[in-house]
């Protein structure tokens, strides 16, 4: 844990410092799709974080009605984007290779959850994910039959109709 509370520190102090002016074009697109991975990482992480403490019951400080309020207000998002990830942190776990992708960076919390949306189609939609944006994920999803799928149970709500066809 300290390591990686350490590697945190260190990270954030040196994107301070961080002036994209003293590098090249390249340099700065290169590091640009870096940290847009880190990005995915760092968020993904501390989706599972919050989980952890929740399951731990150390999660709030008493200020806040719920966990997704917690992570709103620690991360500066909303409580429903904070309800979204940590719903698609135990979505995935019916979805190994998304999973593994989600975790490592190569896909986004949203790309993650709408391919937990549609099970049976986990591969073609993680390549979709890879190469591609949200959007395209999505216009990919709703061609898909519906299927019963973990992210419903997981999310405890129904999952948005999409076209059979």
């Amino acid at each position: 844990m300290f390591a990686v509370s350490r590697l945190v520190d260190e990270l954030c102090a040196s994107l301070v410092r961080f002036e994209p002016g003293c590098l090249s074009g390249g340099e700065c697109a290169e590091l640009a799709e870096r940290l847009a991975r880190a990005a995915k990482v760092c968020e993904t992480a501390s989706a599972r974080a919050a989980a952890r403490a929740a399951e731990c019951g150390v999660a709030r400080d008493g200020a806040d009605a719920s966990v997704a309020e917690w992570m709103a207000r620690v991360g500066g998002g909303s409580s429903g984007e904070a309800r979204a990830a940590l719903e698609t942190v135990k979505a995935v776990e019916a979805c190994p290779e998304t999973r593994d992708a989600l975790f490592a960076g190569e896909v986004s919390l949203a790309q993650a959850a709408e391919i937990a949306s549609v099970l049976g189609y986990e591969a073609e939609l993680l390549g979709v994910a890879r190469s591609s944006g949200l959007g395209r994920v999505k216009d990919v999803a709703r061609t898909r039959p519906t299927r019963s799928c973990a992210w419903s149970k997981a999310a405890g709500t129904a999952r948005r109709s999409r076209p059979t066809w």
